[in-house]
């Protein structure tokens, strides 16, 4: 038999606080009015760079707030590139963060679903 307080410190334990399960809902979205300046130099830059086959472009609204994300499909590219790429279009994006995932991850095969890359090589 358990008392009291090993039975509340059991509880504790396997508890999602509240406020944390809401603030780690997230959802895909297609972007609308996106800036042509900042998809004209994503391109460009994204066809400089050997190994990437294609790229979509999705929003992710998490905690409440929008950014861009890029989910690319390459191969034999080195990731440090893309906060580089991210760096050079992100005062081109109208305020909002623009951020990488590779396509073959869990989360790139969930944003891209239903969707047709914007590059492609």
């Amino acid at each position: 038999i358990l008392d009291k307080t090993t039975v509340e410190s059991i509880k504790k334990r396997f508890e999602v606080p509240e406020e944390k399960s809401k603030g780690e809902q997230m959802g895909f979205f297609d972007p609308a009015n996106v800036p042509e300046p900042m998809m004209i130099k994503l391109t460009e830059l994204l066809g400089q760079t050997p190994g990437i086959s294609s790229a979509y472009l999705k929003a992710l609204r998490k905690d409440g707030r929008a950014s861009y994300i890029v989910v690319v499909d390459f191969v034999g590219t080195n990731p440090a590139v893309f906060p580089q790429i991210a760096q050079q279009v992100g005062p081109l994006t109208g305020g909002l963060a623009l951020n990488f995932i590779a396509y073959n991850s869990i989360m790139g095969r969930a944003a891209t679903e239903n969707t047709h890359p914007f590059f492609k090589r």
